[in-house]
């Protein structure tokens, strides 16, 4: 009697294999970079005074960041900001 690894399979939920892709260190370190210059640029949030300054900058920001955790960060620098939070 040995170990058979396909005992428990009946207990996983179905799920499709999922597709994971792999970057080469070259193209790892661009978007990386990419990602801290964006976020260089969400910092100049905390310089705004006015509301329609803001709603110009999250604007602009969103439209040219589609990333979720960018847009997320510059919702929390607002908040540290102490401007329009609730």
């Amino acid at each position: 009697m040995g170990f058979d690894p396909t005992v428990n399979q009946r207990l996983l939920p179905p799920t499709f294999p999922r597709f994971i892709r792999v970057y080469s260190f070259e193209s790892t370190i661009e978007q990386l970079d990419q990602l801290l210059n964006q976020l260089n640029d969400s910092i100049k949030v905390t310089d705004l005074t006015l509301f329609q300054q803001l709603f110009e900058f999250c604007l602009e920001f969103s439209n040219r960041n589609q990333s979720v955790f960018l847009r997320s960060i510059l919702q929390v620098k607002r908040h540290k900001n102490g401007m329009f939070s609730f």
